[in-house]
């Protein structure tokens, strides 16, 4: 595999995580599910995790996030229980943690060559390790973390999950998703990712990854601050101009379409039937929380994605099922000329040269 200079040899859970692995498998599962920051959460989106592990045959762990060494408020009514193991990333340090990781993988002192390629490149997909706006890049280490932790999980076990599912810990499913069998029935080899909130590249909320995808889905952490993912990350660029798309801010959505790509990863869609919780503080600027009509009512960071998935639940409850099907051919469609399409679509418009509309997804078909 490409890309694959990073060193990886000092392992992130000496200086950045510690952790718990379970030392018994009672039932060998095909399936593992990280879950990850924040550690504050509600009890409801633990408790639909639990079940959305259950339909996805996974075992399951927690990432959890927390600003010292000593052990946050918050964990003692926190029910770790039903996981496998738990392990928490001390996030105390900012960005100097991140500039950590930067010289160590990179093999230099402060890796500021490496910095000022990826200041070339508009937009927060780095942020704040760029000083960019965000906390972007703590996401791709997150997502690394989650690495570290199943693969020791395997070698503890002595067996290879056949997937890895990444889900974040204050995404509250309002329905469930579609069943492990559900998924390999309609195409066990490609990459599965919720429809919506793809912004300039593709949802990032969760992802059920085969294990042979593993790597660039969850691994892409030392390579992108050893510049070794530089290419990918200029490639991505040219193929996405900002004076085409004015809203193009090239987050960790754009990031991570680029790695597919960049791998060629399969990917496949289904309806999502989950949203991101707000949760208040800083973090929540970067969403518009919708509004409470009773004190008991959830929060949402985006009332769209909320809006999206809760008509996919209201026909779940009115007794549709998940059923594979090709995007439907809309009328009147999307484009009135053929010569529309191609250019929206073409590696010089379209988002990072993607076409959604094109992508095949997991859609729900009404029984008859």
């Amino acid at each position: 595999m490409s890309g694959e200079g990073g060193n990886e040899k000092r392992g992130l859970g000496e200086s950045c995580y510690k952790g718990s692995i379970a030392a018994i498998w009672p039932v060998r599962l095909p399936t593992v599910m990280c879950l990850a920051v924040p550690l504050r959460t509600k009890l409801v989106a633990l408790e639909q995790a639990a079940k959305a592990a259950e339909v996805l045959e996974a075992d399951a762990f927690a990432l959890l996030a927390r600003k010292a060494e000593a052990m946050p408020k918050e964990v003692a009514g926190f029910d770790t229980t039903w996981f496998k193991g738990v392990s928490y990333e001390v996030d105390g340090r900012g960005r100097s943690g991140l500039l950590e990781d930067l010289r160590y993988y990179s093999f230099s002192r402060n890796g500021s060559h490496i910095l000022e390629a990826y200041r070339q490149i508009s937009g927060n997909f780095l942020g704040p390790l760029t000083v960019a706006e965000g906390r972007n890049a703590f996401h791709v280490r997150t997502l690394f973390h989650c690495w570290e932790q199943i693969t020791a999980a395997e070698a503890a076990r002595g067996q290879r999950y056949k997937y890895w599912i990444f889900a974040r810990l204050d995404w509250l499913w309002l329905a469930l998703p579609p069943a492990l069998s559900t998924f390999q029935r309609a195409d066990p080899a490609a990459v599965w990712i919720p429809d919506g909130q793809d912004w300039d590249g593709i949802n990032d909320r969760f992802a059920v990854v085969p294990r042979r995808y593993a790597k660039p889905y969850f691994g892409r952490w030392p390579w992108l601050v050893n510049g070794s993912l530089l290419p990918m990350m200029l490639r991505a660029a040219t193929r996405s101009r900002s004076e085409v798309s004015p809203d193009l801010y090239r987050g960790p959505e754009w990031s991570l379409l680029a790695a597919l790509h960049w791998y060629r990863l399969p990917v496949r869609r289904f309806g999502s039937t989950g949203a991101v919780l707000c949760l208040g503080g800083r973090r929540a600027k970067y969403g518009r929380c919708t509004r409470r009509k009773r004190p008991s009512d959830l929060s949402y960071k985006y009332s769209g994605e909320v809006s999206e998935s809760s008509a996919n639940v209201l026909l779940l409850r009115d007794g549709w099922t998940w059923r594979f099907l090709a995007s439907p051919r809309l009328e009147p469609p999307c484009f009135d000329k053929d010569g529309e399409e191609k250019w929206c679509c073409s590696t010089q418009h379209g988002v990072a040269g993607h076409c959604q509309p094109s992508l095949f997804r997991h859609s729900l078909a009404q029984p008859c």
